[in-house]
């Protein structure tokens, strides 16, 4: 994914760890895998029917990387 497309989808990501789902629907498969990794939300994953390793796996081994380092030290989840 380009870099653009990614600060979208962690804008997505802020949205849902807030509880706000309105902009995942339009999202493709691997673009709401991504955000539901990002927010770690495995009731997320559960509905679209992956487990964590099988999104992490549908993932481009590109983007899973840029999600751990874009995501890697934010904590704002754990405010919540």
């Amino acid at each position: 994914m380009q870099q653009d497309q990614l600060d979208y989808l962690d804008d997505v990501i802020a949205d849902v760890l807030d509880g706000n789902y309105a902009r995942v629907g339009v999202l493709s498969t691997g673009e709401r895998l991504y955000v539901a990794l990002g927010a770690s939300d495995v009731g997320m994953l559960r509905e679209m029917g992956y487990t964590i390793a099988q999104a992490i796996g549908r993932l481009d081994s590109g983007d899973a990387i840029k999600l751990v380092q874009r995501w890697r030290h934010e904590d704002r989840w754990a405010e919540q």
